[in-house]
């Protein structure tokens, strides 16, 4: 074998080898994020579940009717102690008032929608509102 040859080969192999790293290396950068996720390229190790969190009501007793308090993974996210959407301070007239505005507010929160009570909700639900 002439000394020529071996450097023409060695030359080939290093081009050969260069153009093969430079596509197989950005292939790993961009499809390396869509591995990670996959469970079984790595594992997938203390992660919470990505169900919606938990929501819970209480309802109480205030000086002027009931009110309510919605929880977020037992932390304290709204405090009711009056009617929503009308002009001063009045409370529900029943527990069972506060409870069907409570589990409004809930379902909204579930469905990572708008919280807010308006007026039209609580003729919907037929709350005393006057």
């Amino acid at each position: 074998m002439n000394i020529n040859q071996f450097g023409y080969r060695q030359k080939t192999y290093l081009k050969f080898l260069t153009i093969a790293i430079l596509i197989i290396l950005p292939g790993l950068f961009f499809f390396y994020p869509s591995f990670q996720k996959t469970k079984g390229f790595y594992p997938v190790e203390n992660r919470e579940p990505t169900l919606s969190p938990k929501i819970n009501y209480h309802l109480f007793k205030v000086e002027k009717g009931w009110g309510y308090e919605i929880s977020i993974k037992n932390r304290k996210f709204i405090r009711q102690e009056t009617i929503p959407a009308i002009a001063g301070d009045k409370g529900f007239s029943s527990s069972d008032e506060a409870e069907k505005v409570a589990k409004l507010v809930m379902q909204r929160l579930t469905n990572k929608q708008n919280p807010a009570i308006r007026k039209s909700d609580l003729i919907e639900l037929n709350i005393d509102h006057n």
